[in-house]
């Protein structure tokens, strides 16, 4: 069935008369919204836990709103749900916001889906992944902000560590601070 397959190349194009051509910017600019206009999409089949909005909130405490959230005319989120629920959660008035204007609903609801699923398809380069998250470790930047649960940071900082140890190097485990809760390296030497 060629015709689906077909309909899903063309979904994202516009005609310019001469051939189909990709759109290239879904909005000219960016603008600040009143937050009480945005509107979450009463169909958007991603869910956020509490704990999810918690990291989004902590994130963009440290980090600001480094992404703007797409939303239709009407002030409908087509992506950002995440952080517009985290930036209610902390009592933001405003939201930065790109606009898409003359896309269908059937654009908006497959970009809805598109725009997580198709990250969610990507994968770590687990060497160059450790090596980061070793150099944070090290520098004692807060962990918890990255988004990896404490049981998986375990498992990556540590891996990397065990060749040292087979060396008769030091032992290395990840230990939280019991005043500030701060995950860091704790190191002790191998018997």
């Amino acid at each position: 069935h060629k015709k689906p397959r077909e309909a899903m190349r063309r979904g994202g194009l516009r005609s310019n008369g001469a051939g189909e051509t990709p759109r290239l910017w879904a909005a000219q600019a960016s603008e600040i919204w009143d937050m009480a206009k945005i509107h979450l999409r009463d169909n958007n089949p991603r869910t956020h836990s509490l704990e999810q909005i918690e990291q989004i909130s902590e994130s963009m405490r440290r980090w600001g709103w480094t992404i703007p959230v797409l939303i239709d005319p009407e002030g409908v989120v087509i992506a950002g749900h995440g952080r517009v629920r985290a930036a209610r959660l902390m009592g933001f008035s405003e939201c930065p916001v790109v606009i898409a204007r003359d896309w269908t609903e059937d654009e908006k609801r497959a970009y809805v889906i598109a725009d997580n699923q198709i990250a969610e398809n990507s994968d770590w380069d687990q060497k160059k992944l450790r090596s980061e998250l070793r150099s944070l470790v090290a520098s004692e930047f807060d962990m918890e902000l990255i988004g990896f649960s404490e049981e998986d940071l375990q498992k990556l900082v540590i891996e990397t560590e065990r060749s040292t140890q087979a060396k008769g190097v030091d032992e290395v485990t990840m230990h939280r601070c019991p005043t500030c809760g701060r995950l860091s390296r704790k190191q002790t030497d191998v018997v």
